[in-house]
């Protein structure tokens, strides 16, 4: 987590965000993105990947989401909206 913590993300809104993603992105670079809501509501990105361990360890967090995520959020309560 220590890449993820110099933007200063609370370690315990980054698993938050991860055990409640509203979306997950598994990246051909091995690197799964979850998008959700941190302990405050605030949406955000969490990027992990896994070490040669098997753990998996958290190498991005940026609050609040790129548009390249945004959009899929977006695009998905707007869906929901129009039933």
């Amino acid at each position: 987590m220590a890449s993820a913590r110099k933007r200063g993300y609370d370690d315990a809104d980054l698993l938050h965000v991860m055990a409640f993603a509203v979306r997950e992105f598994h990246q051909d670079d091995g690197m799964v993105m979850y998008v959700g809501a941190d302990r405050a509501g605030r949406l955000m990105e969490v990027g992990t990947i896994r070490l040669r361990s098997g753990a998996t360890a958290i190498a991005h967090a940026l609050r609040p989401p790129s548009q390249r995520y945004q959009q899929y959020i977006v695009r998905k309560q707007r869906h929901k909206e129009t039933r």
